[in-house]
């Protein structure tokens, strides 16, 4: 595995999980940081078993799972296969919650295993643009 990547996965301040709804939409949802993860081969996940993530994982266990770092904007893209674990050990969970306190609010916690078939990274020199120049560029485009 390359060493930048490792690297990235270590620093990363969020992670991003994008599946397909039932009617071939993106759902992305802004998720914390796995509680387990061997390498980038297989991640496991806690989100709350309500969440339209779940509901999309029915009709497609495809997913793309986004780590990234925001200064300088940096990301990994894990495409793979995501399934709901049905029985999370108690142990991992309490580990999970005490590395993440904030999600003690999960009112009924699930597990999310991840498989991971392809990977890739992107990266850019800024991210930040402000809103006029972008209104800008967009009407000079309409003209």
């Amino acid at each position: 595995m390359s060493k930048s990547i490792e690297d990235l996965l270590e620093v990363s301040q969020g992670v991003i999980l994008t599946t397909i709804d039932r009617m071939g939409f993106p759902r992305n949802q802004l998720i914390s940081l796995p509680i387990y993860r061997n390498h980038y081969y297989s991640m496991l996940f806690v989100v709350e078993e309500q969440s339209t993530l779940i509901q999309s994982l029915g009709k497609n266990c495809r997913a793309t799972v986004c780590f990234f770092t925001t200064k300088p904007y940096q990301a990994v893209y894990v495409k793979g296969i995501i399934t709901v674990q049905e029985e999370l050990k108690e142990s991992e969970l309490n580990e999970y919650l005490r590395k993440y306190p904030k999600l003690t609010k999960l009112v009924q916690p699930m597990g999310l295993d991840f498989q991971t078939l392809t990977i890739e990274t992107g990266q850019a020199e800024s991210i930040d643009q402000d809103s006029s120049e972008m209104e800008d560029s967009c009407n000079r485009n309409e003209s």
